[in-house]
């Protein structure tokens, strides 16, 4: 089998490069999904992969399940960039278990869907999954493209991976005598990106943030999400947290206070979080509101009106030091 990066020729059924150590799949000519090595017939559309194929419309882009092609949907980031991102470490608890009762191939395919269906969750809230070590998934948000409200799509996202996992472990638990569930570690913070091995993950990360979240999700228990003070502050009031016992932690002189994801809260919105801690009052805007009252007057008797608030950068009317 030839190695697709480097060129060279591999024996059949190889499942890395012996020149590169590239990861050698067989890409099925009809829809650019990723088979093992020596399949004959692809596990996504059924087509005889000794058999070209063709048509008249553009292929589907390959699809990966061991990470994100690196696309302009992914833009590379510069060396030593530092970035503030929320992590997510998930590790599969149950994984022995299966290696030691189920056959290996039965292994691989119920992993290959977990690490498909965990690309498509993390990517439904603009994250991305940087790689996959064993069992263990890790996935960023803000890097590379941020938003406002990272922190609060990396736990939602840590929710649906969680209840996907369940939904797959009734019929695995009966076979092996242990249930299959996650358990998770996110964090938030500065992350300095650095330039890797392709092997090693789309983005190199470093800093305290990405060592924070590994050991929180090594102090998570099954089912648990773990997350840091200062990831609780930022999700706040979205989610309901229970604090649990300090932790030292290596290199650290002062205690750490891990919080417990117990579930979404009721508040949905910024605008339902501002209500609830409570609205700041307007200074030096009477002018203003006696222009917005006049015309919710005129709407009350059936006068259309249209409103257009306009102000500099930074200057926001309704803002708080916890909602933005």
């Amino acid at each position: 089998m030839k190695c697709p990066k480097c060129l060279s020729e591999n024996r059949e059924g190889a499942k890395f490069c012996n020149e590169c150590g590239h990861k050698l799949e067989l890409t099925c000519p009809k829809c650019r999904n990723s088979n093992r090595p020596g399949s004959k017939f692809c596990d996504e559309c059924g087509h005889d992969l000794s058999k070209p194929f063709a048509s008249t419309k553009s292929p589907e882009p390959p699809k990966s399940f061991l990470k994100p092609s690196k696309t302009a949907e992914f833009p590379p980031l510069l060396e030593g960039e530092r970035r503030q991102a929320t992590i997510v470490f998930s590790d599969l608890s149950g994984y022995t278990a299966m290696n030691e009762k189920l056959d290996p191939e039965e292994v691989e395919e119920i992993m290959s869907r977990i690490k498909k269906e965990s690309v498509n969750i993390v990517e439904s809230y603009g994250g991305i999954v940087n790689q996959f070590v064993g069992d263990e998934i890790l996935a960023l948000f803000g890097i590379p493209i941020g938003h406002e409200d990272d922190p609060i799509r990396a736990v939602k996202a840590a929710l649906e991976l969680h209840k996907m996992v369940r939904q797959i472990s009734p019929g695995i638990e009966g076979r092996t005598g242990k249930p299959l569930t996650m358990h998770t570690g996110i964090n938030s913070g500065l992350i300095v990106t650095n330039l890797r091995d392709d092997r090693d993950g789309l983005y190199g990360i470093t800093g305290e943030t990405v060592n924070t979240g590994a050991r929180l999700k090594s102090q998570a228990e099954s089912d648990d999400i773990l997350v840091s003070p200062e990831t609780k502050r930022l999700i706040a009031p979205y989610f309901e947290t229970m604090a649990l016992e300090e932790i030292r932690m290596k290199g650290k002189t002062e205690p750490m206070i891990p919080y417990r994801v117990m579930g979404e809260s009721k508040i949905q919105t910024r605008f339902e979080a501002a209500e609830q801690k409570g609205f700041t009052a307007f200074t030096g805007r009477d002018q203003e509101m006696a222009v917005l009252n006049a015309c919710l007057e005129k709407t009350v008797r059936r006068e259309g009106q249209f409103v257009t608030v306009m102000g500099e950068e930074g200057g926001g009317t309704v803002c708080d030091e916890d909602t933005g």
